[in-house]
């Protein structure tokens, strides 16, 4: 099922040039993380090919001092380019969050793109690109072929400004999985790979800068690739619907924490524009509208990014449970949609989403609840993301956002949960690949 993406806007760095590589051959081996900030080429960790997306050619070059170029003059068309491909390469079996800071995109000609890629050996690949001069943002999937457009990024399509562009990678089991793309830790597109990605042969990370046709140039700038395994628990996901009110947390890990925000809390129908009200351990009453103690959260507009107070938890947080209560005096506008994404301590800006929650009720009020049977459901916890989607009646009351847990103590390997993902994590599904 597709979900539409929020509209993003954020900060402009720059770095410039960088020193040569020079590529060795290496024996590659399956890993759980791959970090780099190009302080130099390391050609244990990388291999610089020239693109084999489509049939053209270029010369290429890649260099490093402290930020990663690659560029490409382009022979023949179409699509040839510089690719920095990973020496060892990832299980597919195993779900993984794949992440690098496109810094800036500059060419000339037709059209010219920065990538992220990854890809198994048969040539079956999933790609995030900004094309300049030939279709915007993009997501391509599978050997060849039209890219798709991200329409929520429309506006950004010749901004080549910093960008974290990321994968959150599912394995679905057997030749099937979910690799959800992500521009700046929001989920902008979702793709599922149907019969054609198999769970028991690894992939390659690649970052790439590519220029269309004969003559097209590009230089692509970029950093911190930050790839690791999710030792991820899906949660339990619980829909309660009432006719009256919920008891909600006064003492929770969002209590008083105030949240960054995408786009514009409107008060609608007199509820509050203050997002104090979504954690100050309040329910409401029942049956109402009750402006006071609501917050009305419009269609696709709206994202809330909780950064938890880390004075006293510098390891982050356990996790035990995050819930969500909506309240109206009807159940026209109580029903509950958004992707709740987590972000840990060894790489708050990279967000990995949880849970896609589509939860409806005829009721006057709804709470959802993501939990592990009231174990730990997630370790080293620096963020909770809130990214709502369409809503019903195009706004919905929400009361009350509530996440509880502890300071973590000793921190898991991979920013882990406890235990394995469960398989089809996400229902984000735009398209099914065949």
């Amino acid at each position: 099922m597709h979900r539409t993406r929020v509209s993003l806007r954020f900060a402009v760095t720059f770095a410039g040039l960088l020193i040569a590589l020079s590529v060795q051959p290496a024996r590659a081996v399956t890993i759980t993380s791959l970090q780099d900030n190009f302080d130099t080429l390391d050609n244990a960790k990388w291999s610089l090919i020239n693109a084999d997306f489509e049939a053209g050619t270029s010369t290429i070059g890649a260099n490093a001092n402290g930020q990663l170029t690659l560029t490409s003059t382009s022979v023949t068309s179409f699509w040839g380019g510089a690719v920095l491909q990973s020496v060892n390469t990832f299980a597919s079996d195993k779900p993984t969050l794949i992440s690098v800071d496109r810094v800036s995109q500059t060419g000339s000609g037709t059209a010219h793109r920065s990538a992220l890629q990854i890809r198994q050996a048969d040539g079956t690949y999933m790609m995030l690109s900004q094309n300049i001069g030939e279709g915007g943002w993009q997501t391509n999937a599978n050997v060849a072929g039209t890219g798709a457009n991200i329409a929520s990024l429309d506006a950004l399509d010749n901004i080549a400004d910093q960008r974290k562009m990321t994968f959150a990678y599912i394995p679905l089991g057997g030749n099937n999985a979910q690799i959800v793309s992500m521009v700046d830790g929001f989920v902008v597109d979702s793709d599922t790979f149907a019969g054609n990605w198999e769970n028991g042969t690894d992939f390659n990370v690649r970052v790439a800068g590519l220029s269309r046709q004969a003559g097209d140039t590009v230089t692509a700038t970029f950093d911190n690739v930050n790839a690791k395994v999710m030792n991820l628990v899906a949660p339990i996901v619980t829909a309660t619907p009432s006719a009256g009110a919920f008891i909600v947390s006064g003492n929770d890990l969002l209590t008083n924490v105030t949240p960054s925000i995408v786009g514009t809390l409107a008060g609608q129908e007199g509820t509050s524009a203050n997002p104090a009200i979504l954690t100050n351990g309040l329910f409401g009453t029942a049956d109402a509208i009750d402006g006071a103690q609501n917050v009305a959260i419009g269609n696709n507009t709206i994202a809330l990014t909780y950064a938890l107070d880390l004075s006293s938890a510098p390891l982050g947080y356990d996790i035990t449970e995050i819930a969500a209560f909506t309240g109206w005096q009807d159940g026209g506008r109580t029903d509950q949609d958004y992707i709740v994404l987590l972000s840990f301590v060894d790489d708050p800006g990279s967000f990995f989403p949880i849970a896609n929650i589509d939860a409806n009720t005829g009721d006057n009020s709804l709470k959802v609840s993501l939990a592990n049977g009231g174990a730990v459901m997630a370790s080293g916890v620096h963020s909770v993301r809130f990214q709502f989607l369409g809503q019903e009646n195009g706004h919905v009351g929400y009361r009350e956002l509530d996440v509880i847990g502890t300071a973590t103590v000793v921190p898991e390997p991979a920013s882990a949960l406890l235990g394995a993902m469960g398989m089809g994590l996400l229902a984000l599904r735009r398209k099914r690949i065949a």
